[in-house]
């Protein structure tokens, strides 16, 4: 079928610098996912992301960060999984970072910025290794599911996403296994 796309319709002229950047982004990234086609993206969906950006303003309130690094992680949380819509996902930090970089510099975002915007993407890569607040905060964003309620409906999600992305059936025992032991390795770091 014809994949619909969506839009935002925003009212930009009463905004601020950060928050018409922040409405390019969100539109910009809706629209990937839309035109996208990626039906194999049953976890790093939509969903997801809209999720990630707002764990990720909230965590930003709460350590009453500066206007710049507020907006540096919740472009990050945009653009954190845009990679698996564009390239492979074994990589799809990189393309990611690449990506919103590219995008960003279109808008005409200070370098600084997108540097942050780049780091807490690309820190997003399992196993995690933030260096700093805004990466920290990026990355338990992306894996807040972990102790929610939704964590077994999200995790039967991945598991489908994975074994759609292999080309192999995962079964049952070995999803069970990667999934303890990820979260006996697993620590957030805010």
């Amino acid at each position: 079928g014809e994949q619909e796309r969506l839009y935002l319709v925003v009212n930009t002229q009463y905004m601020d610098m950060e928050g018409q950047i922040l409405a390019a982004a969100e539109q910009h990234v809706i629209n990937l996912f839309a035109e996208s086609n990626q039906d194999k993206l049953v976890y790093h969906n939509l969903a997801h992301t809209l999720g990630v950006v707002e764990v990720c303003r909230k965590m930003g309130e709460h350590y009453r960060l500066s206007a710049d690094d507020m907006l540096a992680v919740q472009l990050a949380a945009w653009f954190h999984d845009a990679g698996y819509l564009i390239g492979a996902p074994q990589h799809h930090e990189e393309s990611g970072a690449e990506y919103a970089a590219a995008f960003l510099e279109q808008q005409h975002v200070d370098t600084s910025i997108i540097e942050k915007v780049k780091g807490c993407i690309l820190a997003t890569r399992i196993p995690q290794r933030p260096t700093n607040l805004l990466e920290e905060i990026t990355c338990d964003s992306d894996l807040f599911h972990l102790g929610s309620e939704q964590f077994k409906t999200l995790s039967k999600q991945m598991r489908r996403e994975k074994t759609m992305l292999c080309n192999r059936n995962v079964t049952g025992k070995e999803w069970r296994e990667e999934t303890i032991k990820f979260l006996e390795q697993h620590q957030y770091f805010t």
